[in-house]
C-alpha cells in the first residue's frame, strides 16, 4: 500500500524554495538552480522520482 501522502508538508516544504514557483525571480529563470532546487525537495520529501515530484507539482498547482 502507498504511503499517506501529507499535502501540507509538501506545500511547506515547496514554498521553502521560490525559484520553483515565483516567475518574478532571477533564479526562477535558471534551470540549474531549479534542478537543485527539485534535489533538495525531493531529499526533504523523501520522494526518489523527478517526474512523480513534478507529478505532485502539477496537481497541487
Amino acid at each position: 500500500m502507498a504511503e499517506k501522502f501529507n499535502t501540507m508538508h509538501f506545500l511547506e516544504e515547496y514554498q521553502r524554495y521560490p525559484c520553483l514557483w515565483d516567475k518574478s525571480i532571477e533564479e526562477y529563470k535558471s534551470r540549474g538552480k531549479r534542478d537543485f532546487a527539485e534535489e533538495c525537495l525531493m531529499e526533504s520529501l523523501q520522494i526518489n522520482d523527478v517526474k512523480l515530484l513534478r507529478q505532485k507539482i502539477r496537481s497541487i498547482r
